[in-house]
This record gives C-alpha cells, sequence and structure tokens, in this order.
C-alpha cells in the first residue's frame, strides 16, 4: 500500500525527498513544493492561496526569456533566398545602437492568403532579458548573395497602388514611367528582376518631384502593353534647393 501511493506522489511530479519523508514518518504534509520542470520566469499565474485545483487546471506559464523567438514576415519574391540557418539581426526602436545576432530557427510551410507573405521564426540568446515578449522590432536576414544583379537606388522605386515603378530617363527631356519586378533589398539599394536593362537611367527621387499625384498616375496610365507613349518633361519639375 506504501508502495502504491509512493508510486501516485512520483507520478505527480512530488519531490523524492518529500515522498521519503512521508514514507519514513508516515505522516501526510499539509504543504508539498512543486519544482519547476524547467528554468524560467512566471509570467503567468492561474491560482490563488486558498483555491480549489483541479487535475486540468493550468497552475503556472514559465518563459524561457534566456533565448527568444521573433515572428517575420517574408514576400514571396524573396522565399528562395531565405533558409534555415541564415544569420540575421534585429534592432529595437527603443534601444538605438544595439543590434542582436541571431538565425533563421523555423520557415513556416504555408503563406498568409491574404498577404502572400510566409512567416520565418528567427532566434535570438537573451542573457540580459532585455529582449521582452510583444516587442517590435526591426530584422535583417542575410541571404543567399546574387552575384552581377542589377540594382538601383532605392530612392528612384514607386510604389504605388500596389505596383512598383520607376521612371525612366530616355534623354532629351522625355522620360517614361516602367512596372518593375523587385527583388532583394540590400542597404541603399533594391535589385531589380524585370523591367530594366543594363544602361537604361532612371529619375532618382532626390532630383525630381512629380508635381501632383494626379499628374503621376495620369502619366502611369499613359503606358502601353508595347510601346508606351512617353512622358513630357513638363510633367516633372526641379526641387527646389
Amino acid at each position: 500500500m506504501v508502495r502504491g501511493a509512493s508510486r501516485r506522489l512520483r507520478l505527480l511530479d512530488v519531490p523524492d525527498s518529500v515522498v521519503a519523508a512521508i514514507t519514513k514518518t508516515r505522516q501526510v504534509q499539509e504543504t508539498v513544493p512543486v519544482l519547476a520542470p524547467i528554468d524560467g520566469i512566471v509570467t503567468k499565474m492561474g491560482l490563488r492561496e486558498g483555491m480549489y485545483v483541479k487535475p486540468d487546471m493550468e497552475l503556472f506559464t514559465i518563459s524561457d526569456v534566456a533565448s527568444v523567438w521573433v515572428q517575420v514576415d517574408v514576400f514571396e519574391h524573396q522565399l528562395d533566398q531565405v533558409r534555415v540557418g541564415n544569420p540575421a539581426e534585429i534592432k529595437i526602436p527603443a534601444l538605438p545602437g544595439r543590434v542582436w545576432q541571431g538565425a533563421v530557427d523555423y520557415v513556416y510551410p504555408e503563406l498568409d492568403p491574404q498577404t502572400r507573405t510566409l512567416q520565418v521564426r528567427l532566434r535570438f540568446k537573451n542573457p540580459d532579458g532585455i529582449l521582452k515578449p510583444n516587442m517590435f522590432v526591426h530584422a535583417n536576414i542575410q541571404g543567399t548573395p546574387h552575384p552581377n544583379a542589377l540594382t538601383i537606388p532605392l530612392e528612384a522605386l514607386i510604389v504605388t497602388g500596389g505596383q512598383e515603378r520607376v521612371i525612366k530617363d530616355l534623354g532629351d527631356g522625355q522620360f517614361q514611367p516602367a512596372a518593375i519586378e523587385v527583388g532583394l533589398r540590400a542597404q541603399d539599394r533594391i535589385e531589380i528582376l524585370d523591367g530594366l536593362q543594363e544602361g537604361e537611367r532612371v529619375v532618382v527621387s532626390g532630383q525630381f518631384l512629380i508635381d501632383s499625384e494626379s499628374n503621376l498616375q495620369a502619366s502611369f496610365r499613359r503606358m502601353q502593353p508595347l510601346e508606351p507613349e512617353p512622358v513630357p518633361a513638363q510633367m516633372m519639375m526641379q526641387m527646389e534647393n
């Protein structure tokens, strides 16, 4: 009988020292210590002193914050560059100057049908506990290098209506909007996958300014499937110093 009771207590994770004391004294203890199965911090407590507890109740939630996960969304055209083990880094706007180094821990199997993005999980060491659950961060994932990639300044990219475009400089005061497909971004440059050829010139927003959003949309509508009509130079004006 004593052996059976001892077995049941151990199945309930009662410490061996407590079971041994009960077996020796044959007296039931009013309080029994419950030891956490892992190291961490109690982030949620589901009981109070004097409460009656049931086997299916969740009493405590313990989080190991020495290592944290960061969930990020990756665009569809960037998926071939993200692999488990890729180096990653994060920055927190509230803590300027600090950078945490980590890696891609898991790539989820399905895209979000609404955003057309894929969730990727990053893992970072957090020995000082500064990284907290539900914080917002800026994340960077180092993908596979693209040698000889065609790139343009990020300032030349125009995003409107969910589409990405640039304005080509055709020379002689003529300009032409062009739809493009972009790839990886690296600091102040962005990769061009389609829509531009090497040697073509594009307008950078730091040098020219469309004089109104309506003119911008009008010039975009003038694009034709085969031979888009160039936008007159009068539709653009030079930015004042």
